[in-house]
Parts: structure tokens; C-alpha cells; sequence
């Protein structure tokens, strides 16, 4: 690693765990859990899997998160009476996260250190926080999962090397 680089190297790792971990628990959960809320549960919002994992996926967009207002309007859809299927919601994710790395995988600890904008914090708080509510919501479906026999993924699925395999392919020269 290089040093004025080995934060966001880090943060792209925990990035790409996270990533594959959600695409795994999307992939795990049937299909006819995915539409609707658990047995025994009130069917609101976010009990539906579906609706809880897109929101998880589109408030990356949000300008308090990754700030991608072109991604935001484009995946924009009628929650209540859209259907989300895993596929796009996946898609979503993959534009999303090649975003992600062309925006921010080659920032120095420097700029990672610097306030955003007028904002009051630096970048890597913005990210750490990206990061906490994306895992909140992803073991929110893991537990509805688990609540209907389906079995927990592997935390931290990727080895090291293939880990930073898909930020190489959009952050080059770190």
C-alpha cells in the first residue's frame, strides 16, 4: 500500500466485502419471501425485503451519501406499486458501485480528511456512515432471512486479492 493512499484502500475493501455480502443475501432470500412481508409480520414498508433492500441500494445515491443525483433520478421508481425485482435492484448496485469507485476510490487521506463542501464533516466520516447504515439494513435482511430458515451468508466472502479485484477494474495506479 501506498501511504498518502491507505485509508481509502481500506474503505475500498470493506466496500467490496459489503457489496458481494448484500449481493449474496439478495441472491439467498426465495423469491416469494423477496415480494412480500414475512409470516406473522404486518405487511408495511419495509418488512418486505424487497422494498427494504431497495431502499438500502438507493439512498447511496442520496447527496449525504455518495451523492449521485443522475443515478438517484434515473432508479427513482414508485415503490408501493413497482414491482423490485432482484434483478434490478442488483443492476442498481453494480452502477452504483462502479460510481463509487471512480468518485472516491483514489482519494488520498488528505482529501479524505477534508471537510466536504459546507458540510461539517470530512469525507471519510461521510463514508463510515455510508458504510454503518448499508450493513444496518443489510442484517436487517439477513435476520428476516434467518426468521424464515434461510441460512446467514458468509461474512467477508471475498479473498483479499479478488476483493480489490472489481475497484482495480475502475480505480487504476492506487
Amino acid at each position: 500500500m501506498k501511504g498518502k493512499f491507505i485509508l481509502i484502500e481500506k474503505l475500498n475493501y470493506h466496500f467490496s466485502q459489503t457489496f458481494a455480502e448484500f449481493r449474496m443475501v439478495v441472491n439467498n432470500l426465495p423469491e416469494d419471501l423477496w415480494k412480500r412481508s414475512p409470516p406473522g409480520k404486518k405487511d408495511w414498508y419495509f418488512m418486505r425485503p424487497s422494498r427494504l433492500a431497495f431502499h438500502t441500494v438507493i439512498t447511496l445515491t442520496l447527496r449525504h451519501m455518495f451523492n449521485l443525483p443522475e443515478l438517484h433520478k434515473k432508479f427513482e421508481i414508485n415503490t408501493k406499486t413497482a414491482e423490485i425485482t432482484k434483478e434490478f435492484l442488483l443492476q442498481m448496485l453494480n452502477e452504483i458501485e462502479e460510481k463509487f469507485y471512480v468518485k472516491y476510490g483514489k482519494l488520498t487521506n488528505e482529501e479524505l480528511l477534508t471537510k466536504i463542501s459546507n458540510d461539517k464533516f470530512t469525507a471519510i466520516d461521510q463514508l463510515v456512515y455510508v458504510l454503518g447504515h448499508f450493513r444496518y439494513h443489510m442484517g436487517e435482511l439477513v435476520q428476516i432471512g434467518k426468521e424464515n430458515g434461510i441460512e446467514e451468508p458468509k461474512w467477508y466472502p471475498l479473498e483479499q486479492k479478488e476483493a480489490m479485484k472489481r475497484v482495480v477494474e475502475f480505480v487504476h495506479e492506487l
